[in-house]
C-alpha cells in the first residue's frame, strides 16, 4: 500500500510538472504582433468630359456613357470604384435607387464581369489601390448622338499606372 501511495504521489507530481512546462511553452509560442500600414498602392482616375458641338445646345446631364476597363490585359471583373460628380462630391449607389449622401443603404459601384462601367459627363471614377506598374486599357463604347474625339473614336486610352497613380480623361 505504501508503494501505491508513493507511486501515485510521484505520478501526480510528474503530471503537475509536465502540465506546468506545457503552460510555459504555450505562453512562449502564442505571442503575436499585428502591424497596420497605410495602403499606398496608386489609384486610377477616369474622367468623362462632354462638350457640345454647337454652343446653342446644352449637353443633357442624364446621358450615361459606357466604358470597358482592362487591367493587365484582363477585363476588370467586379472591380469596385468610387464616383465623384463635376463638383468633386462623392456620388453614392443605393439599393432603393435614390442617390443621396444622407441615405444609409449605400452599395459600392462595381464593374460587371465584362469590365463595363458607366459615367455621366463631368463625373470621375476612382479605382482604388490598382497597383504600381499595372497596365490599363479603357475603351468608350459608341453612344448615339455623340462622337468620341479624344482618344479618337474606336480607340482606347492605354497606359501604365505610375507610383503616384494615373489620370485618364
Amino acid at each position: 500500500m505504501k508503494y501505491i501511495k508513493r507511486i501515485s504521489v510521484l505520478l501526480l507530481a510528474a503530471f503537475c510538472m509536465v502540465a506546468g512546462m506545457q503552460a510555459i511553452q504555450a505562453e512562449e509560442t502564442t505571442r503575436v504582433t499585428f502591424t497596420n500600414e497605410e495602403n499606398k498602392t496608386p489609384d486610377l482616375f477616369i474622367t468623362k468630359h462632354v462638350e457640345s458641338a454647337d454652343e446653342r445646345y446644352e449637353v443633357p446631364k442624364d446621358v450615361a456613357f459606357k466604358f470597358v476597363l482592362k487591367l493587365n490585359e484582363k477585363l476588370a471583373n467586379k472591380e469596385q470604384y468610387r464616383v465623384f460628380n463635376e463638383n468633386g462630391d462623392e456620388v453614392y449607389n443605393h439599393q432603393d435607387g435614390t442617390i443621396s449622401s444622407e441615405t444609409t443603404n449605400k452599395i459600392p459601384f462595381m464593374t460587371d464581369r465584362n469590365g463595363n462601367f458607366t459615367l455621366y459627363g463631368g463625373y470621375t471614377a476612382k479605382f482604388e489601390y490598382v497597383g504600381n506598374g499595372v497596365s490599363y486599357e479603357i475603351l468608350e463604347l459608341p453612344q448615339e448622338n455623340f462622337q468620341q474625339v479624344s482618344p479618337a473614336a474606336g480607340t482606347s486610352a492605354i497606359g501604365t499606372i505610375k507610383p503616384d497613380g494615373a489620370r485618364v480623361s
